[in-house]
């Protein structure tokens, strides 16, 4: 019978005997298909770190395992095909926030926008969807974390792809989401995480589009001067931060947006509202307008509004001594 000899010398390199004759075996296209029966016993639950049966799955042991499928991809739909699956085990498993990341770098031909974004939204709403493990559907009902890190994934996608048509709708659900519409997924994110999420996507969403849905959700009208201060639109910032608080609080907020945006952009609303900053908080108002002097803000557009707060102030202390 033929026998099988290794060299010590190189071990990837064996010879096989038979009688007088000694072959050497050299597989240059052996790797064909170890990615596929790697990915096979990875997503089967069969490789040397997977757990006892019984024992809750090793989210680490099974990363390695697709990890090792990974590596002996050829080319990228190989990788493509390995995430997906990978993607899939992790919901079995009820993994469904480590899932969601995997699902958004999959290709649409294997994980469609639509289909992902309902499997993973629907069960917040009560609505089984077939396929999906009991401790997947679980965890997704209980929190809409899942679907906003995957959202929040292909909306950075699209922003480095240039697809502004696609980062407008992306960046609209996750409003909606970071909102927590009545009725919608689960726990709905704090306030601070929907200040950071506007504020770090500025540049990616549609302006005129997140205001209506901040308008039509009652936001905080801090939440709509921040992001539209953020975003470029000076006057929309400083007429929510004076609606916000009709106080000296608002115009506090509205100094400090006209403060930090460009002269050029600032210099209209300056103008515009001097009679109402210096009605609610007249020292730093005036303070702001001798700051941006240097800048080009030109006293005769405050003139107007400086000699009717003199009257303001006139007939205050008329009334006073009366």
């Amino acid at each position: 019978p033929p026998e099988l000899l290794a060299d010590p010398r190189r071990p990837d390199a064996p010879w096989v005997r038979r009688g007088r004759a000694l072959h050497h075996v050299h597989s240059p296209d052996e790797g064909r298909d170890a990615w596929r029966l790697t990915l096979g016993r990875a997503a089967a639950g069969q490789h040397p770190g997977s757990s006892a049966p019984g024992a809750p799955p090793d989210a680490r042991a099974d990363d390695s395992a697709f990890e090792a499928a990974r590596a002996l991809c050829a080319d990228a739909s190989q990788k493509a095909v390995v995430g997906a699956v990978r993607a899939e085990a992790h919901l079995r498993a009820g993994r469904a926030t480590l899932a969601a990341r995997h699902l958004a770098r999959a290709p649409p031909e294997l994980a469609p926008f639509p289909r992902t974004a309902l499997r993973l939204y629907l069960p917040g709403l009560g609505v089984p969807v077939p396929g999906l493990s009991g401790a997947a559907a679980e965890e997704l009902a209980q929190s809409s974390a899942p679907l906003v890190s995957y959202l929040t994934d292909r909306l950075a996608g699209a922003a480095a792809a240039g697809n502004k048509v696609q980062a407008a709708m992306l960046g609209a659900f996750l409003t909606e989401l970071h909102l927590g519409e009545a009725g919608g997924v689960g726990s709905a994110p704090r306030a601070g995480d929907l200040r950071g999420f506007l504020t770090a996507n500025a540049d990616h969403l549609d302006a005129h589009t997140t205001l209506r849905i901040l308008a039509s959700h009652d936001a905080d009208a801090m939440e709509c001067a921040t992001y539209a201060a953020s975003c470029g639109d000076v006057g929309a910032a400083v007429n929510a931060a004076l609606c916000g608080d009709l106080g000296k609080n608002g115009a506090l907020a509205a100094l400090k947006i006209l403060n930090e945006a460009p002269i050029d952009k600032a210099e209209p609303f300056y103008y515009r509202c001097a009679s109402t900053l210096l009605n609610r908080s007249p020292v730093e108002a005036t303070d702001a307008f001798l700051a941006r002097y240097a800048d080009g803000l030109e006293p005769t557009g405050l003139l107007p509004s400086l000699l009717n707060f003199g009257r303001v102030c006139a007939d205050l202390r008329a009334s006073r001594a009366a």
